[in-house]
């Protein structure tokens, strides 16, 4: 009987490894891959932190002065009212008018169509008509230029004014150039 019964415990322990425990090997060791899967991505996330840390430190490091200069150079979003003021006096200070001032947007409204190409930035598209003396357009375009915000002139027009006088002769200027913004 003693045979029989131990040949029946061992049978008994063979069943139960097979059918209990076995599985349950499998089981942990799909739940280790996972846990080593979820380390990796928690170890992922604490080195992008710092990595966010440090460049926020590094952006809090900016002097505010340098901050406001980089938004006047390329500003969020394009104010056509402020950038025609500038402009205007600019224009005064040389002895320029500024007859005509149109603003359009050059990039497409679709976000996707704008993530796809990869530019950081929207372009819009200034035309300009003025009148002034050639000597002082030329000034005025070199200040216009060498200001903080960034315009690319694209297209310059110059033509005689067809305003006789006796004093220097006048001429008329349409300048079509890009101006940039974050948004």
């Amino acid at each position: 009987m003693k045979p029989i019964l131990s040949i029946a415990v061992i049978a008994v322990c063979i069943g139960v490894y097979f059918v209990y425990i076995r599985p349950m090997t499998v089981d942990i060791k799909l739940l280790n891959i996972k846990k080593a899967e979820y380390k990796n991505v928690l170890n992922r996330v604490k080195e992008i932190n710092e990595k966010r840390e440090a460049i926020l430190s590094e952006y809090n490091s900016i002097p505010e002065a340098d901050i406001d200069r980089l938004n006047k150079m390329v500003p969020e979003t394009l104010n056509s009212v402020e950038l025609l003021n500038n402009l205007s006096v600019i224009g005064a200070q040389h002895g320029i008018i500024i007859k005509e001032f149109r603003a359009v947007d050059t990039s497409s409204n679709n976000s996707d169509v704008v993530s796809n190409t990869g530019s950081p930035y929207k372009t819009n598209t200034i035309t300009m008509r003025l009148t002034g003396q050639y000597n002082q357009f030329i000034n005025y375009l070199w200040n216009v230029e060498s200001g903080l915000s960034l315009i690319d002139v694209t297209n310059l027009i110059i033509r005689s004014s067809s305003e006789g006088g006796k004093g220097p002769a006048l001429m008329d200027f349409t300048l079509e150039a890009k101006v940039y913004s974050l948004r």
